[in-house]
């Protein structure tokens, strides 16, 4: 996306096996209603948001990354994320 992106990170408490893999990844995010795709260089939440995925045998951590041409329905639709993995009963906190 560029200059004009924003980042939300979302970090776990302890390390999340389900993050180590692409189709983990997919599997994860599919569960809770959202298509997640790879081009060559990127993860697509539903062809909406970039995500990357950082982890190490402590803790994982995902950053979604939206555009400001589109804030606000960009700060809707993370926000929905974030409260179907609360009602998931995920634990995690936005830094």
């Amino acid at each position: 996306m560029g200059m004009e992106s924003f980042y939300i990170k979302i970090r776990f408490d302890s390390h999340k096996p389900e993050f180590e893999t692409f189709s983990s990844i997919r599997t994860f995010f599919a569960r809770l209603g959202f298509e997640c795709v790879k081009d060559k260089q990127h993860l697509i939440l539903d062809r909406k948001l970039f995500l990357n995925v950082f982890h190490n045998e402590l803790q994982t951590e995902l950053s979604l990354e939206g555009c400001f041409s589109w804030y606000e329905e960009c700060m809707e639709y993370m926000y929905s994320i974030l409260m179907k993995m609360t009602e998931a009963e995920h634990e995690f906190e936005v830094v």
